[in-house]
């Protein structure tokens, strides 16, 4: 066997991202859906006044101790993210946004 056994399952955020905003494009969701390019700086995307914050597996604990609120971020798991299954991102953020009104 050549090449990293685990290569399928590593996942560019890129095609996460790309399928999310596809997907918003097509239900016709009034979203706007950015890619990090901060390279994960919690601090600076705190300055940043997003909305809501999608985060991909092993960040969770990153973001769990700033002092966002928890509320409005969403916690990817391995296998939606890896399978690039945005059906769960936009639930949890219709969720969201109905909770908390209008953003």
């Amino acid at each position: 066997m050549q090449g990293n056994a685990l290569s399928h399952f590593i996942v560019d955020h890129n095609e996460y991202i790309y399928s999310l905003r596809k997907q918003v494009e097509s239900l016709d969701l009034p979203w706007l859906v950015e890619s990090d390019t901060t390279y994960a700086d919690a601090k600076e995307i705190e300055l940043q006044g997003f909305d809501i914050i999608v985060v991909i597996p092993g960040l969770k604990f990153m973001f769990a101790r700033r002092g966002f609120d928890k509320k409005k971020i969403i916690h990817l798991d391995y296998f939606s993210y890896s399978t690039k299954n945005v059906h769960v991102a936009i639930r949890r953020i219709k969720e969201v946004i109905n909770s908390s009104g209008a953003l």
